[in-house]
């Protein structure tokens, strides 16, 4: 307050930690309002608008604009937001698709399919050989957890495995396989609990290189692969934060 009556004000913004604890992405929060000292821009100036172009800053404005989100829903709007590919089982999604495939690959090289196991039926005997089969798999699990949030995952994948290899003897009673295989599927994974309604839908494209030998009841398989998945997440959010969040994904295992 100077002689002439003039008030001034002099804000400083609390440290994303501080007000919303429990609320990750907390460096990016802190640069968007100048908490750190320095802002996005290294001005000291903050950024946070919650009509920004930037869609990132725009989410980020609103979800703790009490306008938009109330403060008790703030730290689960942002947290599902920052972890919509955990939300959405990415992970796991890919790895059970990689899973699915190996167990049919394990399956064609099985003692069961050997021509030298004793008393089984032969599905497979000397020379090319070209198979396929079907892949299924539906899986539901409780217990994701991240940042302190719980949720139920349930993934639904079904696809098709096609190889071909060779068979031949050995000097003794065993024989030698080898071969490769590829793998396509489609897939969707999603999730309920603690954090917003996520959903995946994925594609999946995996090779597969084998080989084995077996002599009588004994079977030596390896195999070594490669499988890539796209991915499309979705997580639902109201109109009023900028509808539901979208994000493209690749992963590979």
């Amino acid at each position: 307050n100077d002689n002439n009556g003039n008030v001034s004000v002099k804000a400083q913004a609390n440290k994303a930690e501080d007000v919303l604890p429990g609320v990750m992405m907390v460096n990016t929060m802190n640069r968007i309002w100048a908490a750190d000292g320095k802002g996005v821009n290294g001005d000291g100036k903050g950024v946070n608008d919650t009509q920004s172009p930037n869609a990132g800053i725009a989410f980020l404005s609103r979800a703790v604009d009490d306008s938009y989100v109330s403060r008790g829903d703030a730290v689960r709007t942002i947290n599902s937001a920052a972890l919509i590919g955990v939300a959405a089982g990415l992970k796991a999604s890919t790895i059970q698709a990689s899973d699915t495939a190996n167990r049919a690959l394990q399956d064609h090289l099985s003692l069961t399919s050997s021509v030298n196991q004793k008393g089984a039926m032969s599905l497979h005997k000397e020379g090319a050989d070209l198979w396929v089969n079907l892949l299924y798999r539906n899986n539901e699990s409780g217990g994701i957890s991240a940042a302190g949030f719980n949720a139920d995952y349930e993934n639904n994948f079904g696809g098709i495995i096609v190889g071909s290899d060779y068979t031949w003897k050995d000097a003794g009673n065993g024989s030698f396989r080898v071969g490769g295989a590829l793998n396509f599927g489609q897939g969707d994974s999603k999730s309920r609990g603690d954090f917003n309604y996520t959903k995946n839908d994925y594609d999946s494209y995996g090779i597969s290189l084998y080989g084995g030998w077996n002599n009588k009841n004994t079977n030596i398989v390896v195999d070594v692969g490669y499988l890539k998945a796209d991915n499309e997440l979705k997580q639902n959010g109201s109109s009023i934060m900028g509808g539901d969040l979208k994000a493209d994904v690749d992963t590979t295992v």
